[in-house]
């Protein structure tokens, strides 16, 4: 059994990793390649390398593991980011101890550990905590307030060159699932926000009447005016105990039986693995990495450097997740297909940055 904690178990151990940035590669935008110093010269040839391996007959199966950054893009906050949820909350409640329908134990616990929110402890003991927190990205999901990333079609470009076996995504916003992939090629290792079922006897609810529930008993943290004055909780109407909420794990509860399968069959089969968007600071999905076989390649793609202390080796991207991988599909030759499968679903950010792209290099 699996269950959902904020620390590694693995040791610490040194790696080895190439590091180049995405603001190196920028120049590329702005300069020909005769203008690049000798280290950025280097840093594009391995962005090069990269592509190369991909397009050639050594790599078959491409494994991605992705965490709520692929997602800022679209407009949806991450975490742990200094603009993150977690540091957001914590500053909100310093200013208004009374925001969330709890406890001063509870709320003194969520200051302390801003993770214990999402606690399947304090779920039990005050489920109505996780409606408030949760409301924007529920009420959000359900209105499609936000639209994929380039680099949620990342996936879909390998799909359709026959190369991808696996995305292990972090995140349960649901955005995954707009994008044209087949559903046996997503693991939402934490849960999906858009689908509903009571914690006590498995019941399920349609998530627009979870939505119609969820507005009517939800005090609304983010615009007081908009909502009632008092939050309680939603009953089953199956067994009418008051659990009943998105499919998404809690730290402390069981990941997804499929989660196995994915560590012991699926990642071993992996010639190449990116790991993007994510801190890694959540096991077990954070030792994922580690399950590759030592041949496979490992590519961290993230604003900043992360699973160090996790045992494996890789390769470094630094940069914003929808640029970093912008620049790869350009090197492979994919920008084409991405505007082809993104018509229309691409959130603006996304588009724009595709735009100035091709504004500054036309033949990318």
């Amino acid at each position: 059994i699996h269950r959902t904690t904020d620390a590694s178990s693995l040791p610490p151990s040194p790696t080895s990793r190439l590091h180049f940035t995405c603001g190196d590669l920028k120049c590329v935008v702005t300069g020909t390649m005769s203008r690049l110093t000798r280290s950025q010269r280097r840093k594009q040839s391995q962005i090069s390398a990269l592509a190369q391996y991909i397009l050639s007959g050594d790599c078959k199966n491409v494994c991605i593991l992705v965490g709520a950054g692929i997602a800022t893009a679209s407009g949806i906050p991450d975490f742990r980011g200094p603009e993150g949820l977690y540091n957001t909350l914590k500053t909100q409640l310093a200013q208004d101890p009374g925001l969330l329908t709890a406890t001063p134990a509870q709320i003194k616990k969520i200051m302390e550990t801003p993770i214990y929110v999402f606690d399947c402890d304090l779920y039990r003991e005050n489920p109505v905590i996780y409606n408030e927190v949760r409301l924007a990205l529920i009420l959000g999901t359900f209105e499609r307030k936000w639209k994929p990333t380039i680099a949620h079609y990342f996936p879909v470009l390998l799909h359709m060159k026959g190369k991808l076996l696996q995305v292990v995504s972090m995140n349960i916003d649901g955005l995954l699932d707009r994008v044209g992939l087949p559903p046996d090629k997503i693991l939402d290792v934490h849960g999906n926000i858009t689908r509903v079922a009571c914690e006590s006897c498995g019941a399920e609810m349609d998530f627009a009447d979870f939505v119609n529930e969820v507005k009517e008993k939800t005090r609304n943290i983010y615009d007081p005016a908009d909502g009632p004055d008092k939050s309680t909780p939603i009953k089953c109407r199956r067994c009418g105990n008051a659990t009943v909420k998105p499919r998404t794990v809690l730290f402390g509860s069981n990941l997804p039986k499929e989660f196995d399968p994915v560590t012991k069959q699926v990642m071993p089969k992996a010639d190449l693995l990116f790991v993007a968007g994510t801190s890694l600071q959540v096991y077990p999905a954070n030792t994922l990495p580690g399950m590759t076989s030592k041949n496979a390649k490992r590519v961290v793609v993230n604003a900043v450097d992360v699973g160090e202390d996790l045992g494996f080796d890789y390769d470094f991207l630094e940069g914003k997740c929808d640029e970093v991988f912008l620049e790869l599909i350009i090197e492979l030759g994919w920008l084409s297909d991405l505007e082809e499968v993104s018509r229309g679903n691409l959130t603006e950010s996304s588009v724009e940055l595709i735009r100035e792209r091709k504004l500054a290099e036309p033949n990318a």
